[in-house]
């Protein structure tokens, strides 16, 4: 209707989404011609985006209004946590790679700054919006509340409708779902999938414990993060019926609509559970980090990454990690805790912890 505002409520974290995959093909790869050619552009204008999609409030911080994440049972709210976080997230990394330019290749950042008129006060700027924009982290009770309000809306018990064939959406519909704690998949969930060095693991644990009830797994995309993220915090039995309810979804047509094609962003979920949340695999600025879970009824799983020019092959067991430097240069990586520096053709061996398949053990309320 003429002269009514225009509500936003779109998927802008997609921008951060893909800023998140820009860095985190760099870590794996150092392709530097990637970086110089494509990938420092749309780190430096994505962080762009968000520090000017940001405003500043008369409490003093940044808030992010009238956004969908990527729980989209509840549109146009604010401060949405996920946003919020990977927005953050996308800010300093853009200022990152401002520093990595300047340092390593200082040409191509004069012809970037000046190609994208960015100067010395607006990369300050950045650094007060990543500063100040608020994030929804509650420090008494660890919870990350998933956008403003969310914490006053009706709780409902998911337990009551198992057994059910439709999404929660339908069983509730659009306005009671609107207006209640359930989720089509937990944003929150999906920050500690994406970000896990950046909480502790109590956050960790608390926000998963929360987020993991009250979600109905209305996208096909939610049961892959989730068998990720219990894989992560050694609860196996929990990632293992994730890892095969989410396999199920095509293999036994678990919502009748495989006909039509099946999901290839679940494809990429079950990818990401065995590789980053069974083995263990986590990419770091400096080094890569592998702490294997593999559930019981799993007997070995074999696998060979790819790391900056390197091929390491990986033989797991559920009590023991192999390790092999097949090709490449020397490398420092740690292995089940450990420091090791393998060189072409030897191999490592450590004993993998303790599996908590029983589960975190934490109970919170809000």
């Amino acid at each position: 209707m003429a002269g009514r505002p225009v509500r936003l409520g779109v998927w802008q974290h997609v921008s951060a989404d893909i800023a998140y995959a820009v860095w985190q093909y760099w870590l794996a790869t150092e392709d530097a011609s990637f970086l110089l050619e494509a990938g420092a552009e749309i780190l430096l204008e994505t962080a762009r985006f968000w520090a000017s999609r940001a405003q500043a409030e008369a409490d003093g911080s940044y808030h992010i209004r009238d956004v969908i994440g990527p729980d989209e049972y509840h549109e146009h709210i604010d401060d949405n946590a996920f946003t919020n976080v990977m927005a953050r997230w996308n800010i300093a990394r853009g200022l990152d790679t401002a520093g990595l330019l300047q340092a390593r290749w200082p040409q191509r950042w004069a012809e970037l700054a000046h190609a994208l008129a960015l100067a010395p006060e607006e990369l300050e700027a950045w650094r007060e919006v990543a500063a100040k924009l608020v994030d929804g982290f509650d420090p008494r009770s660890r919870l990350f509340e998933q956008f403003a309000g969310y914490f006053d809306l009706e709780e409902i018990d998911l337990g009551a409708y198992t057994g059910r064939t439709q999404p929660m959406d339908v069983v509730l519909g659009r306005e009671r779902i609107q207006g209640s704690r359930v989720l089509k998949q937990a944003d929150v969930v999906a920050l500690l999938a994406m970000l896990p060095d950046d909480f502790e693991r109590d956050v960790q644990e608390a926000n998963f414990a929360y987020y993991e009830r009250r979600c109905g797994h209305g996208s096909s995309l939610s049961r892959g993060l989730h068998a990720l993220v219990a894989a992560r915090l050694a609860d196996t039995r929990m990632a293992y019926r994730y890892f095969r309810e989410t396999a199920a979804t095509d293999l036994a047509d678990t919502t009748g609509s495989s006909a039509g094609g099946v999901r290839i962003a679940a494809l990429g979920g079950l990818w990401q559970a065995a590789v980053l949340g069974f083995a263990g695999v986590r990419p770091g600025r400096d080094q890569i980090a592998i702490d294997p879970q593999l559930p019981s009824e799993w007997r070995a799983m074999r696998l060979r990454l790819h790391w900056r020019g390197r091929i390491i092959a990986l033989h797991l067991t559920p009590d023991t990690a192999a390790i092999r430097l097949d090709c490449g240069e020397p490398v420092s990586l740690r292995l089940c805790g450990h420091s090791l520096d393998l060189v072409p053709g030897r191999g490592e061996q450590r004993p993998i912890g303790p599996r908590g398949s029983t589960g975190t053990n934490v109970s919170v309320t809000t």
